[in-house]
This record gives C-alpha cells, structure tokens and sequence, in this order.
C-alpha cells in the first residue's frame, strides 16, 4: 500500500494570481496623482486596503494570513506605527467576539446548541423560509436592545445546530430512493438536489441572522453605537437645540418602520428561491419533539452551560434598558450618580466584551458534573476558536484607524458634500446613503460616524437643508453595510462559522446594498422626516 500524500492545492485562476493582482491594484493607486486634498498618507492606506481586499475576495493566501497585511504595511508605509497597528488586533471588540465564541463552543460540546434548536424547529416547522423569518425576527428583536454582536453570537450556534438537525432528518433521500427500487444514477441526483437546497438554506439562514441582527439595531435609539454616534454629533453640532426630537419613543416611532420593510426587503431578498430541501415535506413537529425525547432531561453539564451563558446574555441585555429606564425619573438618576461616585458603574453596568470574558473563564472554572472532573470549557475545546477570523476583526479595526488618523473618511465625506450641493433633496439623500453604505463596508462605522457626520451637518447649514434630513439617513446607512466580514461584527460572525463563502455574502450583500439606500431615501422623505 502506497503512502498517503498531503491534498494538493488547486487554486483557480484568482487564486493563483490573486497576490499579483492585489500588487499591481494598489501600485496603480500609489502611481496615479493623488486627487485633491487627498493627503499621501490616505492614499497608501488606499492602496493597503485595495490590497487586503483582493486578497480576502481571491482567496490567494488564506483569510487570517491576508487579514495580517495592514498590520505590517501600514507602519512600512509610515500610516501607522507599530504600536497603534498592532493594538488594532486587540481591540476590545475582538474579546468580545473572544468570549462570546468560547461561550458558543461550550454550548456545542455539552449538545446544549441542538436542544435550543429541536425547540426552535418545534416552533417554525421545516419550510425554509419560516425557518429564515423566525431567526430574523429573533435575531431583529434582541438586536433592538442590546448589541448587535451579542445577539448574533447568541443565536449562531442555535442556527447551526438546527441546520445539522434539519440535514441529518432530510438527508436520508437517497438511501430510501434506492430501497424503493430506485437506481443508482437516480439516487445520486436526489441527494446533489438536497446537498443544492440545504446549502441555499444554510446561506440564507445565516445571512439573515446576520443582517437582521444589524438591521433591528437602528430601531432604538442605544441598539447600535452609530445611533448614539449621530445623537453626540447632533448635540456638538447644535448645542442650542434640544435632544427631546429624539426620544426614545419617537426614535422608535421612526425607525421601527424602517427596520421592519428593511427586514421584510432583506428576507425577501433571501428566501424567493429557496425550496424545501427532498423530504423535507414529510418531516413533522414529531419528529422534533421525538428527538427531544430522545436526548432525555437535561444534564448536569448542560445546565450549567446553559445557567453561564443565561448569565451572558441576562448581563448584555437587562443594564442598558435598566439603566435607561432610570435615567428617565429624578429618583432613579440619584441612584445612577449614588453608583457612579462609589465607582461601582463597570460593576453594575459592565461591558459587553467584559461580560463575555468573565463568563468564559466561569466555564473555564467550573466542574462540569459529569462524573470525571471536567470543566465546562477545556482548552482543548478553545483550540477550534476561529482563530483566522479574530485575525480578521484586527484588520477591520486597523483599516478604520488609518482611515480616520490620514483623513481618507474626512476627505471622502468633504467629497460627498461638494458633490450633493444644489442637488434635489432626493438625489442628496440618496448619495449620502449609498456613500456611507459603501464606505462603511471597509471602516468602523462608528468612527465613519463620528468623522462624516459633523461635515454634513456643515454642508446642510451651508446649502439650507434640515440637517437631520441628511445626518439621519447617514447614520442609518451606516448599520447597512452587508457586503463584506468585515463591514460588520454580525457579518464576521456568520462569516466564521465557515459554512458560506465571501462571494456568496458579496453578492447578495452588494444587491441589499443598494437595495437598502433606495429604501431608506424613501422612508427618509416621506417617513422618518415626519416624525423627527
């Protein structure tokens, strides 16, 4: 017997000549005169970016490697030093993503991920696009009140779990074809139609969890950080005007509208050709419930699993609305200062990256009660951490930090004003849109925010247009980057999971795009400006 060889690779064309595109694309963008007001320094954090980005969307080198390109060409370029570059690859965010992993992995070795999910397919049945439409609106939901990340990471495994649930039910197709008398020829048919369609459901799922998890986030007002973003620059920028425009309850009567067309759009988008993989028709709520029965009561490990991540999620989603909701009353804002002076405010009110930490190293701590001394998590379960992608988080946060410290975002968002000046308040409202749309698909969008929004503001006092009718819409905008890992924390997630393609989430994200900006021009003049 011939020993067995390593697999060799066989890269596609992209994949064999990617680097050398990626080269050629960003020394073309260093060769060409810098346009006006662009400074040298934001030119080569263009030509990085257009760099990374071809070798992320080519697959030439793999995805963690190619994610570690800004971290040794900005400080060669002189963008940034070592230091700043490198603290990008730490950032608070990227533990965020560090424990709420962690966590997800717990949940799977103890199987609690596949209980969550028979429960859940109880509840919506096996069509695909009941599926997808029930973990958007979970994913939407939770999303409105605590972070985006939080509420992706929390319902990933579940969705994952359900997806193995739903394979392993329809996938025996093929064997009952053939013990009918089927032929071979026909069997294997069957199962590349069922192979087909529970990967179009596999794509569908986890995109919608991912988009709508960014989508539920502009409902309210503290649902994701771009919104408490445009509410500190609106505050700056008219210090004389009062923030009451934008309480809580009318942000909502504003922004819950668009949220759910935008999720109804999005789903659509998703679901229009989905078809029930073969045999799924004939798998019932029974034969949920049966699995159910199957697996027996809950165990020791599982319900304590299941108490440390409770604890997470109680942890992300109660403090905010709480404190919220305190602030809202005399006695309740005494009490908030009471906490601030005694220092106890990270305690009562802690970080959500903080959150996830400690909560992974209380699994890491705690005996499972399995009878043979283990742990909720071992090291060896942290081992499968998706290492690549936290690499990944880095760069996203690195690219956003040269853009900010050159002024490529300031000088994209200057752009945009000359631009739109004189123009149709449609045609302003929709450029702003698809600008921060786009921009945001390869930068912070809180710190796109935070930069793009105070020259707006200008722009509109400037040319004699309500602001908020250019800086909402921007602000918005900014949560509906869908293209890319990296454009958002929902996205990265999903991305993670390693069941769908960058290609797959680029091309559907690029139609929700501009999808997306047609949507909120729209709801912008003839909703949201009426309420706010």
């Amino acid at each position: 017997m011939s020993e067995s060889t390593p697999p060799i690779d066989r890269p596609g064309f992209f994949g064999r000549w990617g680097v050398w595109l990626g080269l050629l694309a960003a020394a073309i963008v260093l060769a060409l005169d810098a346009p006006a007001g662009m400074t040298p320094g934001a030119q080569k954090t263009l030509a990085v970016t257009v760099l990374t980005g071809v070798l992320w969307f080519t697959g030439a080198v793999p995805l963690g490697a190619a994610s570690l390109v800004p971290l040794v060409a900005f400080p060669l370029c002189g963008v940034l030093e070592v230091g700043p570059a490198s603290e990008a690859y730490i950032n608070k965010y990227v533990f965020l993503y560090l424990g709420g992993f962690l966590l997800a992995l717990g949940l799977e070795r103890w199987n609690v991920h596949e209980r969550l999910a028979l429960h859940t397919l109880r509840f919506t049945g096996t069509s695909p696009r009941r599926v997808v439409a029930g973990f958007m609106l979970a994913a939407a939901g939770l999303s409105m009140w605590i972070s985006n990340t939080a509420a992706t990471i929390m319902l990933l495994p579940v969705a994952v779990a359900m997806l193995d649930a739903l394979g392993k039910k329809t996938g025996g197709t093929d064997d009952r074809l053939t013990a009918e008398g089927g032929t071979g020829e026909a069997a294997a048919e069957d199962a590349a139609r069922h192979t087909a369609r529970q990967h179009k459901l596999t794509v569908a799922l986890l995109l919608g969890l991912a988009w709508a998890a960014s989508l539920g986030g502009i409902a309210t007002p503290i649902g994701t950080p771009t919104n408490v973003a445009f509410l500190g620059v609106w505050e700056k920028a008219f210090p004389g005007e009062s923030l009451d425009r934008f309480s809580f309850d009318r942000w909502m009567l504003a922004f819950a509208p668009v949220s759910a067309v935008m999720l109804v759009l999005a789903w659509g988008l998703l679901t229009w050709n989905l078809r029930p993989a073969p045999g799924a028709a004939a798998v019932g709520r029974s034969f949920f419930a049966g699995r159910l029965n199957a697996l027996g009561r809950l165990s020791t490990p599982e319900k304590r699993m299941l108490a440390v991540f409770g604890l997470a999620a109680a942890l992300w989603v109660i403090p905010g609305p709480l404190f919220a909701s305190l602030k809202a009353t005399e006695t309740g804002t005494e009490w908030i200062e009471a906490i601030d002076a005694r220092g106890l405010t990270p305690i009562v009110q802690p970080d959500d990256s903080t959150v996830a930490v400690v909560c992974a190293l209380l699994a890491f701590a705690l005996p499972a009660g399995d009878g043979r001394g283990s742990r909720l998590i071992n090291w060896h379960t942290a081992e499968r951490l998706p290492w690549d992608i936290l690499l990944l988080f880095g760069a996203g946060f690195a690219l956003a930090l040269a853009f900010k410290e050159t002024g490529l975002s300031l000088w994209v968002g200057e752009r945009l004003g000359d631009a739109v000046r004189g123009q149709p308040e449609w045609v302003l409202v929709g450029a702003v849109c698809l600008v921060m749309t786009f921009l945001t698909e390869c930068t912070s969008n809180v710190a796109t925010c935070s930069i793009v929004l105070p020259v707006l503001a200008g722009v509109a006092v400037e040319i004699g247009v309500e602001p908020s009718l250019i800086m909402l819409p921007a602000a918005a905008s900014a949560s509906f980057a869908f293209m890319l890992p990296v454009a958002t924390p929902p996205n990265a997630i999903v991305f993670g999971s390693g069941r769908l393609t960058m290609g797959e989430m680029a091309r559907k994200g690029f139609v929700l795009n501009l999808v997306g900006a047609v949507a909120i021009t729209v709801l912008t003049l003839f909703w949201v400006r009426r309420i706010l």
